[in-house]
């Protein structure tokens, strides 16, 4: 169980704040998060080979816009990771419907205030693990990739192992459509994820209990 469940969003007036700053959930459209990783698929490769930077920067684009048109929704890039940052601009760069993309980033912001995004949208499409946590700890369903075995293993605690995709698997037919099933179904996933994070949030908070009297 990660601390970072256990994350508090900020107040309601710096979410406002923020929206003012970025241009956030300015019209009545839902709202859907993305995040990718520089990573690709160096922790999970088994055969040498690879899924490829330049690969993955043109499927993340065209699922971008696939979701825009197919599902009428904003998106909001939230990069948890400074070193994502490059990759996640050459993924903007190639959005055709950039007019309906914005970018958060912890380069500028909090945790504290990226939870506080987090929490407002829709759903959560993400690659690093900590924005699976983080999505999930606010209530929000998050869909990803298997980038690390670590994002199956947290996923499958709080009973989405269903929302990811493996890397062999990975297209942008494939991946809009599990996009699109998690949208559709979004408030009876959160229902049926929300005592499995709390439970997890509850076994966090018992850890840093047990290292209390080292302090």
């Amino acid at each position: 169980a990660d601390c970072a469940l256990n994350a508090a969003p900020a107040d309601d007036h710096r979410f406002a704040e923020i929206c003012e700053a970025e241009g956030l959930f300015s019209n009545d459209r839902p709202v859907v998060g993305f995040n990718v990783n520089s990573y690709v698929d160096a922790f999970v490769r088994k055969d040498g080979k690879t899924f490829g930077r330049e690969n993955l920067v043109e499927l993340y684009a065209q699922t971008v816009d696939r979701t825009i048109e197919d599902l009428d929704v904003d998106v909001i890039f939230i990069e948890t990771q400074h070193m994502d940052m490059g990759i996640a601009n050459e993924v903007l760069a190639k959005i055709k419907n950039s007019h309906s993309v914005r970018l958060v980033t912890n380069k500028k912001y909090s945790y504290r205030d990226i939870c506080s995004v987090l929490q407002r949208l829709d759903l959560f499409v993400g690659m690093r693990t900590h924005s699976l946590i983080l999505s999930s700890a606010m209530g929000i369903p998050p869909v990803g990739i298997v980038t690390y075995p670590k994002n199956r293993g947290y996923m499958r605690t709080i009973g989405l192992e269903k929302n990811l995709i493996e890397f062999r698997d990975l297209s942008v037919d494939r991946y809009t459509e599990i996009i699109r099933t998690a949208f559709a179904n979004r408030e009876k996933i959160r229902e049926e994820m929300i005592p499995n994070v709390s439970r997890e949030k509850e076994k966090a908070r018992d850890t840093a209990g047990y290292l209390e009297k080292y302090f």
